[in-house]
């Protein structure tokens, strides 16, 4: 994942469980990486906001779903 990050690449990494995006956080939150997370904790009112940010900030590198909350319904076009 970081290998990817360093080169230019825009990811999204999807997972069903909690403990595995809170895990993901704390790696890039470490490696000082820019991300987005939508899982079930974010209203629905605020992801659109959170998609504008992965789709237009150069800084944010890594956009960490939860399959549930982001699986459908989300333009995420800026991923390589």
């Amino acid at each position: 994942m970081m290998d990817l990050v360093e080169g230019g690449a825009k990811l999204l990494i999807f997972a069903h469980y909690l403990a595995v995006l809170d895990t993901l956080e704390k790696e890039l939150c470490r490696a000082k990486v820019g991300y987005i997370r939508i899982d079930g904790g974010v209203s629905a009112s605020d992801r659109p906001d959170l998609v504008k940010e992965f789709q237009t900030r150069s800084d944010v590198r890594v956009a960490v779903l939860g399959l549930q909350a982001a699986g459908q319904g989300l333009t995420l076009t800026a991923a390589s």
